[in-house]
């Protein structure tokens, strides 16, 4: 993983992983949109891509902590960029991750 990117919905992380799909088209770059919300049918995916190491990740708190809490996901290397200001609650999110 290059860059890891925490945003608060999932909505927003679906935005920014299409326009990250339209951006890299031309490209080898990967990225996925891991978040948290759903049936669960998106985990094993998620898993997969973290496990081989897209290139982008932007993601959910939530979510990210739970794949982090799993044991495959190494964050050595990674950019890591937030959308928000900081609060308790990220601050918590990245405790949980450190």
């Amino acid at each position: 993983m290059n860059a890891l990117v925490i945003v608060p919905t999932r909505e927003l992380a679906v935005q920014i992983a299409q326009n990250m799909e339209g951006l890299s088209y031309f490209t080898n770059i990967s990225s996925i949109a891991v978040y948290g919300g759903g049936d669960g049918s998106n985990f094993s995916t998620e898993k997969q891509a973290l496990s081989r190491g897209a290139d982008v990740v932007i993601c959910t708190p939530g979510r990210m902590i739970a794949h982090l809490n799993m044991g495959y996901v190494k964050l050595q290397g990674s950019n890591t960029s937030s959308s928000m200001r900081p609060t308790a609650c990220w601050t918590w999110a990245f405790m949980m991750i450190s």
